[in-house]
């Protein structure tokens, strides 16, 4: 969208042009600037300088390349649990350009951080595009909770069968016949707007064909034995169900529903805090020798880890220094910049994000590598306040696996936790925590240092509609 200008004065001073301007913005800011037309607005070939006032707490500065005037605006270092609701395709933007990611989860599921590029499985969550300066970011999620408890057919609990469906003890079978009726899901009710990610197995298949259906809509006929996955954005409440087709014989099994537009929670640093995203590392890759990556800098907050090997984990669990590392799993020693992961992984490489530790300054002063807690009531209080939780999504428990996080709206339940940030002194609380471990920097959201950010797209600037500016030009 373009500037108006609603009144302007025009004088020359030697060689030099000097227009004063009041400035008009529009009700839709485009990120990146808004066009100004100088030639046509003010009579100038080219500006040498601008000199634009700050109005209502933004500020703005002239891009003479690309003819723009930019807005810039005060933004949090730190937002707690941004409520975002994902597109179909699972897909959230944040309000703002993110430096780190302390947590993401719907509200009593955790998901893990992992990389670009990757193939996510449920409870991960990705970046679409490394993170860019000034640029919100695009994040894809996959909810790890199944919407329904019994997708592995056994004696045909929770489902109800039609003509000629049985349950021979491993699976809901389908006799060949020419019958149609349903399999059906007892208790499953789509919400109406929401898309599913289906995943179910076809075994024993032999004639015909089956389809997933929920919500009031159907898959694919499905006509050979395999795994299949299928998004259905429910336009109904109805029920799950697999229909048969022609002269059918297969059975059905192993059933998975994930809402992956259940509203997702995310607590993150913003590029606001200038000296977190100053430090941030994106995707460093690391080879292994004997099993152990070492970074190139000292780690005081990661946001994944990925490991590739025999056996490759899009987002290791986090593990501190004085556990014993077991599959899927990684250990960190931060003041040695190492990660240690499971000889039976057979790790190769790995891709790590992270905020590196800087030799001085606030970060360095108020990182504490590994803080030592013991529960009280399976809640964890820290000696100093959380600014930065160092383990994405997680955490560490001495001798035992290690805690996801969920939203502080949830209920924790086994191996899940809530850091609790705006609590008076901070405080991690959990299900059946004992011990853990901390790696975080301390103190309060008034001692950050932030600088703006440039306004967000289509924001409304049409209260802006009197801004003096000096150009200076020919």
């Amino acid at each position: 969208m373009a500037i108006s200008v609603n009144s302007k004065s025009y004088s020359v001073f030697g060689d030099k042009a000097v227009v004063v301007a009041d400035l008009a913005f529009d009700s839709a800011y485009a990120f990146g600037g808004d066009s100004v037309d100088h030639d046509k607005l003010f009579g100038l070939h080219s500006i040498e300088a601008a000199l634009i006032e700050p109005k209502n707490g933004y500020s703005f500065q002239f891009d003479k390349t690309n003819k723009k005037i930019k807005a810039f605006a005060p933004a949090p270092p730190i937002v707690f649990e941004e409520k975002c609701t994902p597109t179909a395709d699972g897909k959230i933007t944040l309000r703002y350009p993110p430096a780190y990611i302390m947590s993401i989860s719907n509200l009593s599921q955790p998901m893990r951080m992992t990389t670009t590029g990757a193939t996510l499985i449920s409870g991960e969550a990705k970046p679409d595009a490394v993170f860019a300066a000034g640029q919100r970011s695009t994040i894809t999620t996959y909810t790890g909770l199944n919407e329904i408890t019994n997708g592995a057919i056994t004696a045909g609990t929770g489902w109800t069968a039609g003509a000629n469906w049985a349950f021979p003890g491993t699976a809901a079978h389908k006799a060949s016949s020419t019958a149609v009726e349903t399999l059906a899901h007892d208790s499953f009710a789509a919400v109406a707007g929401h898309t599913y990610r289906t995943i179910f197995t076809v075994s024993d298949y032999a004639t015909g064909g089956v389809r997933i259906g929920l919500g009031g809509q159907l898959g694919t006929i499905r006509t050979a034995d395999g795994t299949y996955t299928e998004d259905i954005t429910a336009t109904t409440t109805g029920a799950l169900a697999f229909t048969p087709s022609g002269t059918s014989h297969m059975s059905v099994n192993t059933i998975y529903v994930y809402d992956i537009t259940a509203t997702v929670y995310v607590t993150y640093i913003t590029q606001a805090w200038k000296d977190v995203w100053d430090n941030l590392v994106q995707e460093e890759i690391q080879l292994t020798t004997t099993h152990v990556a070492t970074l190139t800098n000292l780690p005081l907050a990661i946001q994944c880890i990925k490991a590739i090997g025999t056996t490759s984990y899009n987002a290791c669990l986090m593990d501190d220094k004085d556990d014993t590392v077991a599959q899927g799993e990684c250990v960190i020693s931060p003041t040695a910049k190492t990660l240690t992961f499971h000889a039976a992984d057979a790790v190769t490489s790995c891709v790590v994000t992270y905020v590196k530790k800087p030799s001085t300054g606030f970060l360095a002063d108020r990182f504490i590598a590994e803080e030592d807690f013991t529960a009280s009531s399976n809640v964890c209080t820290p000696t100093y306040p959380f600014l930065i939780w160092g383990y994405s999504g997680q955490v560490p428990e001495n001798g035992a696996v290690s805690e996801a996080l969920i939203s502080l709206a949830g209920t924790a339940g086994t191996g899940e936790a809530k850091l609790d940030l705006m609590f008076s002194t901070t405080r991690i609380t959990g299900q059946s925590v004992t011990t853990g471990t901390g790696m975080y920097v301390w103190g309060r959201p008034w001692e950050i240092s932030t600088v703006p950010l440039e306004v967000t797209d289509a924001n409304n600037l049409s209260a802006l509609s009197s801004v003096k500016a000096i150009f200076i030009g020919a």
